[in-house]
């Protein structure tokens, strides 16, 4: 078994370590901001561009889930107001899909205003 011993300034013997191919000075030295562009960021490479993100929601997920609470709703409703006993023309089955139809459709659009709200606050 050898043992190691550290190579460097730390070195018992003071060595120096092997050469790593690489230079002691940084790849990219950081630039002198001009007198006139003070506040404006951190430096930038040469060619860079300054983006801003832009964060916008994410307009399915809003319609789909403003459709979802709206067949939700729709079932809902419909087994509240139950089949009308004159006309035995609709079944409760019936009455649920057109309930969950109607409601689902104005869910879908009001999760799409929810959505557009919601960029253009952020905006």
């Amino acid at each position: 078994m050898s043992e190691q011993t550290p190579a460097g300034p730390d070195a018992p013997d003071g060595s120096d370590p092997a050469p790593t191919g690489r230079s002691e000075q940084p790849a990219d030295p950081v630039r002198q901001e001009e007198p006139g562009s003070a506040g404006s960021g951190p430096a930038r490479p040469e060619g860079a561009v300054a983006v801003r993100l832009r964060r916008a929601p994410k307009y399915r997920a809003f319609v789909v889930t403003g459709a979802l609470v709206g067949v939700l709703l729709g079932v809902v409703a419909a087994v509240l107001v139950g089949v009308p006993t004159q006309d035995e023309s609709f079944a409760l089955g019936t009455l649920i899909r057109y309930f969950a139809a109607i409601l689902g459709l104005l869910g879908a659009v009001v999760g799409a205003a929810a959505a557009l709200l919601a960029e253009r606050r952020r905006g």
